[in-house]
């Protein structure tokens, strides 16, 4: 045989064997879905709808018609509200037909199906739920309408916040809020002026005024911005915050001017609401500002936030100060792994491998215990053949908790130097869980 019959015989066996590999991962899932526990089951499924697998749709919707688990079939819910499936419409509507015939998590994972796929002949049967005064699907049915509502259903949310409203004043306050978010949502421009002078009425509920502010913002009618920087004004730090994430709708100078006073703001819920529009709306400007409040801001959560801020940015000069910090051991460990979270979400490239050594020196050291398994964690996340060799350092570590994360970067990058350490402890009896852990791994190859 020449040397290239050769190599076609072996990429054709080559290929065969990882077919039969393919097809024996595929049986194993699919005889959890028909012989599995429902926690085997549920867990699968969130894993196929984390991965936006839809190999087993056809498995699924079977298993959807004939299971008396409800757990299952809401997690078979959430997966196809997740991929925006209409597999099941037909089964939401039976449940907003009749919701008090299903328990409230079905209910519940219904509406919230709904609000992903937005079926027409939805928005009547909502609205029934809401004529019949049900409190325990009211929330849910006005945020529904919000998400999937026509003009109809904006007509229909006007006379119902402007007709009698049941319950006590906080149940009530409650209500207004849900349905003036909802009409923001909708973009009812029927309300507009109902909305602005409710906003600027001094003597209103403040979370009224607020919930108004927002909607203003989220309907985004032209003015709507220049009304919204003079609410900004205020001296109530709510109503502050909201006239920020109002103006998070607009876009032009008026808006950056007042995003860049609001990261000084006093007020810690203003100042996120801030980094929240930087967020959104991507304003390069104010990298020097979001910098400012991730290395000086007195509240950790305005830090982490603000890190995360800076990565998405991607400004050089923000990337090289937060690299800095990962690199400097001095920096707390709690602010290093916030540094490499938000850069490993936006740009692993550019910290990869400064935390691959940040993670080998705690593996030296077992009072960097904590960063060393938030790291692991962190890895365990990722595909990336940068991680093989620290992955090959954790498995081989003394450490349970350790040696369990390095089997999973393993079962997550299929490294093949790794395979024979795996092999290892699945042949250990001493290894106990480590040793089914890893049979589990190497049984899904």
């Amino acid at each position: 045989m020449n040397h290239s019959l050769k190599k076609i015989a072996v990429l054709c066996i080559s290929t065969a064997f990882l077919s039969t590999l393919s097809a024996q991962s595929n049986d194993k899932r699919r005889d959890v879905l028909r012989y599995g526990l429902e926690n085997e089951i549920v867990e699968l499924v969130t894993e196929l709808r984390d991965k936006e697998d839809t190999t087993y749709n056809a498995d699924l919707e079977s298993l959807f018609s004939r299971t008396r688990s409800v757990a299952v079939r809401e997690s078979i819910l959430s997966m196809y509200a997740a991929l925006e499936n209409p597999a099941f419409s037909s089964f939401a509507l039976e449940v907003l037909a009749d919701p008090w015939d299903y328990r409230n998590s079905t209910v519940s994972a219904v509406f919230s199906y709904v609000q992903k796929i937005k079926p027409p002949e939805a928005s009547p049967l909502v609205r029934t739920i809401l004529d019949n005064e049900s409190e325990e699907f009211r929330d849910q049915a006005i945020r529904t309408l919000g998400k999937i509502g026509t003009a109809d259903d904006a007509a229909y949310l006007v006379d119902y916040l402007q007709g009698t409203i049941e319950g006590d004043e906080r149940q009530r306050l409650i209500i207004r809020q849900n349905v003036m978010e909802a009409l923001g949502e909708l973009k009812s421009d029927a309300v507009w002026d109902d909305f602005v002078s409710i906003a600027q009425n001094e003597d209103e509920n403040i979370m009224i005024r607020a919930t108004a502010v927002r909607a203003i913002g989220s309907i985004g009618r032209e003015g709507g911005d220049d009304l919204l920087a003079g609410l900004f004004e205020t001296d109530d730090p709510l109503l502050r915050s909201a006239a920020v994430s109002g103006l998070s709708g607009y876009s032009g100078q008026v808006v950056v001017d007042v995003v860049l006073e609001a990261l000084k703001d006093t007020h810690y819920r203003v100042r996120l609401e801030a980094l929240n529009a930087v967020e959104k709306l991507k304003i390069a400007d104010a990298a020097p500002f979001v910098q400012y409040r991730a290395q000086t801001d007195p509240v950790d959560a305005v830090k982490a936030k603000s890190i995360d801020v800076l990565a998405l940015l991607g400004e050089s000069e923000s990337i090289r100060w937060m690299l800095e910090q990962v690199r400097n051991e001095k920096t707390p460990d709690k602010t290093r792994m916030t540094i490499i979270q938000a850069l490993m979400k936006h740009d692993s490239s550019s910290v990869v491998n400064d935390a691959v050594q940040v993670a080998f020196a705690s593996l030296k050291d077992d009072r960097k215990k904590w960063l060393r398994y938030e790291l692991g964690k962190l890895f365990v996340k990722q595909g990336d053949p940068a991680l093989s060799d620290v992955a090959e350092a954790y498995i081989q570590h003394k450490d349970v908790a350790t040696k369990s994360l390095g089997i999973e970067m393993y079962n997550k990058n299929r490294f093949t130097n790794l395979k024979g350490h795996v092999e290892s402890i699945a042949a250990d009896e001493k290894m106990g869980g480590l040793q089914r852990q890893a049979k589990r791994a190497l049984g899904e190859e």
